[in-house]
């Protein structure tokens, strides 16, 4: 299976773009990353996606915030001081993690103002951490409260209006965030209304994975794990060596897992060909067990480049018997 990322819908070129991702052959489905900045409603985005997901017999997944931490509002990076957008608590020592500016160590937090202090280092360039922008934090311990979060419930209520319930948790980490999904989507109506909701757990930090290690594989067949790389291998700053393990214990305990995030990563820069990097770790994840497969969001700019060389290199990579 292979599931492909939807733009952030914001106008008649992004909507023409997510048409022709859903159209494609090798598509079997689309998830629609829900912290992107959009001019429109969660309705009024879902209203526009499910006719052309339906009219391609596709599968639409809604992927909902959860704990995803993010930069409250625009700030130079050069101040040392962010606002995140969700309360938290934290014991240090510890480092966050911005896109473009790195690691910088944690020297101090006022959770109680969503602050985090940190130790910035020089750039040739201001750098302003822009809002929205998500960020990853790795500490002696840091949580942040609650699970659902702003637009999650929004999204919640559209889908089941529009009676979509394939829904992708991002940052699942207890058996507590499942249930308060369960909680919001049957505000909406009856479990006898609803249809049964099909839900990707995604695994993104290690307090995730050691929930993937807490859990039977019984209960886990009822759901499909994602490994989302990118934010769980930024989890693993620490612990390197351990992340390609905790791979292992996704798909060996959820073996119709996706694999998802650093797929063809060749291809998002100069002069935009897939690497060795990227045939050897397709081909790795498949040894491991991975038989489906997430595009990230920056392959959506350039998905025919994309579609083609998937379908020329990685298929018959995937083909191949090890």
């Amino acid at each position: 299976m292979l599931i492909a990322t939807l733009p952030t819908l914001t106008g008649t070129e992004t909507q023409n773009l997510s048409e022709e991702i859903l159209r494609h052959s090798l598509v079997d489905g689309a998830r629609y990353n829900t912290g992107g900045a959009s001019p429109y409603t969660p309705k009024q985005i879902l209203e526009t996606l499910k006719p052309i997901a339906d009219r391609y017999k596709k599968i639409l997944y809604v992927d909902l915030e959860g704990r995803q931490a993010r930069v409250a509002a625009w700030t130079p990076f050069s101040r040392g001081a962010v606002t995140l957008n969700r309360d938290f608590n934290i014991e240090l020592p510890g480092k966050i993690h911005f896109r473009r500016g790195g690691w910088c160590d944690i020297v101090n937090a006022l959770p109680e103002e969503r602050k985090i202090f940190f130790k910035s280092h020089r750039t040739k360039e201001e750098y302003y951490l822009g809002e929205s922008q998500s960020v990853n934090v790795v500490a002696k311990n840091f949580e942040v409260k609650g699970y659902l979060y702003g637009d999650d419930f929004e999204y919640i209520k559209a889908a089941v209006e529009l009676d979509i319930s394939h829904f992708m948790l991002s940052f699942t980490e207890s058996l507590y965030d499942v249930v308060d999904f369960y909680a919001a989507y049957h505000e909406h109506g009856t479990i006898n209304d609803l249809p049964n909701p099909q839900l990707v757990l995604k695994i993104e930090s290690q307090k995730g994975i050691e929930f993937v290690k807490k859990s039977s594989r019984h209960f886990l067949r009822e759901f499909r794990l994602m490994a989302a790389r990118d934010d769980l291998f930024l989890s693993f700053a620490d612990k390197r060596p351990e992340f390609l393990s905790a791979l292992k214990l996704i798909i060996k305990k959820n073996p119709k897992a996706i694999l998802a995030s650093k797929i063809l990563s060749g291809l998002l820069d100069y002069p935009y060909e897939v690497s060795v990097g990227d045939m050897t770790d397709i081909t790795l994840m498949n040894h491991l067990g991975y038989r489906h497969f997430m595009l990230q969001d920056e392959l959506a700019d350039n998905f025919e480049l994309t579609m083609q060389n998937w379908q020329k290199i990685i298929v018959p990579l995937l083909r191949e018997k090890l």
